[in-house]
């Protein structure tokens, strides 16, 4: 499975957390969905492992700055 795919099934996870609650009950039995605070770190955490893969940067960010000699 790739990150993508596995971003699309962590983002599905968070869209039936938000539209159905984070806890709901069929025949009397009462079923908890993850939590999203860790459905939301996972999202974070995969799109920036994406970033990574198709920027080529491992987490590496520079900047370089010139100054003008005078």
């Amino acid at each position: 499975m790739t990150n993508i795919e596995r971003l699309a099934m962590y983002e599905a996870a968070e869209q039936a957390i938000l539209e159905g609650g984070q806890e709901y009950e069929i025949a009397g039995r009462r079923f908890r969905r993850a939590d999203l605070r860790e459905i939301q770190a996972a999202i974070l955490r995969l799109k920036r492992l994406i970033d990574e893969e198709n920027t080529g940067s491992a987490g590496t960010n520079r900047a370089v700055v010139r100054w003008n000699k005078r």
